[in-house]
C-alpha cells in the first residue's frame, strides 16, 4: 500500500482476516481513514475491541452473515453487543439476502443500516431487485410500515 499512486478516501479491512491490523496501521499511517469490518458468526469483534487502532478508524462495518429469518435479529444483536463492543465508532449494520436486510433496514436494531446490489439481489419479498433505488424504496417502505406497528 505504501508505493500506491493514488490514495482512496478510506479503504475497509475485515477485521476477522489475519493479519488485519498490519494494512489498517498503515492505512492510518499514510493519513487515510479505514473502516473495519467485523462479520457474525467470527470473533473479529472481539479482536477489533482488542485492537490498539480501534478508537482510529473512521466506522465499524457490521456485516450481518446469518441468513434465516428466524435467527438474524439474534445474530445482529450479538454482533453489535460482543465484549469491548464496537469502542464507540460510528456503526454501519448490514446484511446480506432478503431475511437480514429486511430486520437490519427495518431500524428495530437501531444503527445505520445500507441496502444496496452488493448486499443482495432481492427486495424482502423474495423477487428479484430490478435496480438499487428498487431495493431501497422496498425497504424504506419496510422501514416506514415498522415505525406505524
Amino acid at each position: 500500500m505504501s508505493d500506491w499512486t493514488v490514495l482512496p478516501d478510506f479503504a475497509c479491512v475485515d477485521r476477522g482476516e489475519p493479519g488485519a491490523e498490519e494494512p489498517t496501521a498503515v492505512l492510518l499511517d499514510l493519513g487515510l481513514e479505514a473502516e473495519a469490518a467485523v462479520r457474525s458468526g467470527t470473533d473479529a469483534a472481539s479482536r477489533f475491541a482488542a485492537s490498539p487502532l480501534g478508537p482510529r478508524v473512521r466506522r465499524v462495518v457490521a456485516q450481518v452473515t446469518d441468513d434465516s429469518p428466524v435467527t438474524v435479529e439474534q445474530s445482529a444483536y450479538a454482533l453489535l453487543t460482543a465484549p469491548g463492543g464496537v469502542r464507540g465508532r460510528p456503526l454501519l449494520l448490514h446484511g446480506r439476502r432478503p431475511p437480514p436486510v429486511r430486520s437490519c433496514a427495518s431500524g428495530r436494531l437501531g444503527p445505520a443500516t445500507r441496502i444496496g446490489l452488493e448486499d443482495t439481489l432481492h427486495v424482502p419479498d423474495g423477487r428479484r431487485a430490478r435496480s438499487n433505488a428498487e431495493l431501497l424504496t422496498a425497504v424504506s417502505r419496510e422501514h416506514a410500515d415498522a415505525g406505524r406497528a
